[in-house]
C-alpha cells in the first residue's frame, strides 16, 4: 500500500490527520481496544463456539467481493495512462470504497478467532496487517482514488482471493494443500509493492511513508515463513 501526496513533507500531519478524521478511526480504536482484552473476553466466554457454516459462508463471500475488486481495480489501470497517475477516478472510487468495505469485514476474523478461542492465531502481525489496512484503505476511496494507490490494492485483492477461498474451505472440511504458498503469494506482494513504491518515490513524488509500510510488512511476513515453513522443518528433520 502506498501513501501518496503531491506536495512534500510538510504534508505528512495533514496525512496523519486524515487517518484521525476518518470514518475508520472509531473501529480502529475499538478493534485495538477489544485484542487488548483478550484476557477479560476469554473469562466472559468460557466456552469456544463453532461456527465452521458460518465461516465457512463468510470466507466464500470475501473471497468472491475480493475478485470483483481485483477485475476493477486491474481494469481501471489498464485504462490508465501510467500505473503512477494521480488524477481522481469516479470508477476508481466506488471500487475503492467496496474494497475498504471488505476490510472492515474482515475485522470479523479476528472477533471469529475470539469466539472459538483461536487466541494463539491473533499475533501482532494479524492485529497490525488488519488494523492498517483498515485505516489505508478508507484513505483510498476518501483522497486517492488514483491508479497509483489502486495498483498495491489490486494485488492485496488478488492475494485474497485466495487466502479467503482457502479459510472458506477449510471450514467447510476441505483442507487444500497450498497453505504454505498463500505465505509466498503474500512475499512476492510486498516485493512488487516495494518495487512500485521504489519508482514511486524516486520518480513521481509517492511518499516515504510507501516504503516504511512496505518493509514493514515484507519483514513480518517473512519472518513468519521463516518461523513457521523453514525452521519447523528444520526441527521435524532433527526430530
Amino acid at each position: 500500500m502506498e501513501l501518496l501526496d503531491d506536495i512534500p513533507m510538510h504534508r505528512y500531519r495533514e496525512i496523519g490527520w486524515s487517518f484521525l478524521t476518518s470514518t475508520s478511526f472509531p473501529i480502529f480504536c475499538v478493534y485495538l481496544l477489544m485484542v487488548n482484552q483478550l484476557g477479560t473476553i476469554k473469562r466472559a466466554i468460557p466456552i469456544p463456539y463453532d461456527l465452521r457454516q458460518l465461516m465457512g459462508v463468510y470466507n466464500l463471500v470475501i473471497s468472491v467481493v475480493n475478485v470483483y475488486c481485483f477485475v476493477g481495480f486491474m481494469q481501471c489501470l489498464l485504462e490508465a495512462p501510467s500505473l503512477y497517475e494521480k488524477t481522481p477516478n469516479a470508477k476508481l472510487s466506488f471500487i475503492f470504497y467496496v474494497y475498504w468495505i471488505t476490510k472492515v469485514c474482515e475485522l470479523l476474523d479476528t472477533v471469529f478467532m475470539i469466539l472459538r478461542h483461536r487466541f494463539r492465531q491473533i499475533s501482532p502481525l494479524h492485529v497490525y496487517h488488519h488494523a492498517s489496512m483498515l485505516l489505508l484503505s478508507d484513505l483510498g476511496y476518501t483522497r486517492y482514488a488514483w491508479a497509483a494507490f489502486a495498483m498495491p490494492l489490486m494485488l492485496n485483492a488478488l492475494v485474497h482471493v485466495f487466502l479467503y477461498l482457502y479459510y472458506g474451505l477449510t471450514a467447510m472440511g476441505w483442507q487444500p494443500s497450498w497453505k504454505r504458498r498463500l505465505t509466498e503469494l503474500q512475499i512476492v506482494q510486498f516485493v512488487i509493492d516495494l518495487v512500485h513504491a521504489s519508482i514511486g518515490v524516486l520518480y513521481h513524488n509517492f511518499c516515504y511513508w510507501s516504503l516504511g509500510y512496505g518493509l514493514s510488512m515484507l519483514y513480518l511476513f517473512t519472518a513468519f515463513y521463516i518461523r513457521t515453513y523453514l525452521r519447523a522443518g528444520e526441527n521435524q528433520k532433527r526430530q
